[in-house]
């Protein structure tokens, strides 16, 4: 009896305990429920997208549409596929390296072998060029892409994008070669106009896309830049469109998309959706670890999952706040030990979805960098083409009515300065500090200076972004 008894009485404590926490779980679900749904109210009533539909790029009119000219001209190129076949430049592609990544991205553009290869190619491929000077005047190119699917959306077109734009790139590099300053300068200006094109997805790995293609066409560009005078109204097209994306915007417009997204993959544990979606390509270990907390999340743990998805919007939160600071504060915030906004180690979906934080605007900042540089090396071009000699300040270059654009990491003039015949031209880049017209991928160890530089280098790295790097054999291949 006395054993009944004691039984009964654990029984009875044990149901009370069980009692107490669906009480205290129920309330506190109720609770911070509450509070993600006052939270996406007030986004709501800003204006802000909260569905993965809503961030779709607007239709435009077929005959405006670029995309399906890309898709047709990318055919063409993957039926080609011409590959390596001369093995005595130092490039020959790793056997790692897809096929349909192989084409025209892996040349030594130093190597006239090479060169005339690829003269040879172009010649077949004139069909995709004919598209691709189509596609890059119309005004828009948006995909068929399905974006209810949230986080599990495909968006093949990004690797289409890249692939034409090394087809341009070296287009450009092959036309300057034969002496067709005109032509190559186009065909570089086609290449970023691709960079446009690609930046009306507003999700950050589209962004990342742009920033890649930037890096491609750019390369192009010093090569052309290099191989003699450009024509003043080709330098001057180009020019014009390389002000034509607005990275700062483009950073905010990624933040909105990333918030949409991370909201779809909280909704899918709610639901008991498809985790592995959520977990991604990570390590065996990790991705079991990761869908073991997001099974409990589901099933167990719905207080810490609403607990979890309110962090993620106030990280966000913070994040686009961050993208309109100016500068020197969003450099001061990044130079900090702790420059991510914190996220408590128990939200562990907010740790897993949320973008790299407030060091990814260093990819738009470099990116925008470098433009400018392109932009002041296209002035002084078309100024020693008028005058019979660089200027001595860039200064002058305003008095031509040309654009000299500021640093965009120290806020002021570009660094120049007149060089024998020639001169330097560089960025401080994401540490701020002038180093003397350093190349900062000289800072890398010499086995990795043969391959394309680093894009952006880290915050602390020394050296600055220079235009041209003098006195240096520039790596050749399209590795981006």
């Amino acid at each position: 009896m006395l054993r009944w008894r004691r039984w009964r009485t654990i029984a009875c404590v044990i149901l009370a305990i069980v009692v107490v926490l669906g009480v205290v779980d129920g309330a506190a679900t109720l609770y911070y429920g509450a509070r993600v749904k006052a939270k996406l109210e007030a986004l709501r009533a800003a204006g802000k997208p909260l569905l993965c539909r809503d961030i779709a790029p607007k239709p435009v009119p077929a005959e405006d549409n670029a995309a399906p000219l890309y898709v047709a001209a990318d055919e063409i190129i993957r039926t080609h596929n011409p590959g390596r076949t001369n093995g005595s430049s130092p490039t020959d592609q790793p056997a790692e390296v897809p096929p349909e990544e192989v084409g025209y991205s892996r040349y030594n553009w130093n190597d006239p072998q090479d060169l005339a290869l690829l003269a040879k190619y172009l010649r077949e491929d004139q069909r995709a060029l004919a598209l691709l000077k189509d596609a890059t005047s119309r005004p828009a190119a948006v995909f068929e892409v399905d974006w209810n699917q949230g986080i599990e959306t495909l968006l093949p077109h990004y690797a289409k994008l890249r692939r034409l734009d090394r087809f341009l790139a070296v287009s450009a590099i092959v036309a300057a070669h034969q002496g067709n300053q005109t032509e190559a300068m186009d065909r570089v200006r086609m290449g970023f106009v691709v960079s446009r094109h690609a930046s009306s997805d507003p999700v950050l790995i589209g962004q990342l896309v742009v920033i890649a293609i930037d890096n491609i066409t750019r390369r192009a560009a010093e090569y052309v830049l290099a191989q003699g005078p450009i024509p003043e109204d080709a330098a001057r097209r180009l020019a014009d469109e390389l002000e034509r994306v607005d990275f700062p915007q483009r950073y905010i417009a990624a933040m909105h998309a990333e918030r949409t997204l991370g909201l779809d993959a909280f909704s899918r544990i709610r639901r008991g959706g498809n985790l592995d979606a959520i977990v991604g390509d990570a390590p065996p270990g990790r991705a079991l670890r990761n869908r073991m907390y997001l099974w409990a999340y589901s099933r167990l743990l719905r207080p810490l999952l609403y607990a979890d998805e309110l962090q993620y919007l106030q990280c966000l939160d913070e994040l686009e706040r961050y993208g309109t600071l100016p500068l020197p504060e969003r450099v001061n915030a990044r130079m900090t030990p702790d420059g991510d906004p914190p996220v408590p180690r128990w939200a562990i979906l907010t740790r897993t979805v949320a973008p790299v934080f407030r060091r990814i605007d260093l990819r738009f900042e470099s990116a925008l960098a470098q433009r400018r540089l392109l932009q002041t090396a296209l002035g002084l071009q078309v100024y020693r083409q008028r005058h019979g000699r660089y200027p001595a300040a860039l200064s002058e270059l305003r008095a031509l009515g040309w654009i000299a654009p500021i640093d965009p990491f120290s806020g002021q003039d570009l660094i120049y300065r007149r060089q024998g015949a020639g001169y330097t031209l560089y960025s401080v880049g994401p540490n701020l500090k002038d180093d003397g017209g350093q190349p900062h991928w000289l800072q890398l160890p010499k086995e990795e200076r043969g391959a394309a530089p680093q894009e952006p280098p880290p915050i602390t790295a020394t050296g600055d972004f220079v235009w041209p790097e003098p006195g240096v054999t520039k790596p050749h291949g399209f590795a981006g």
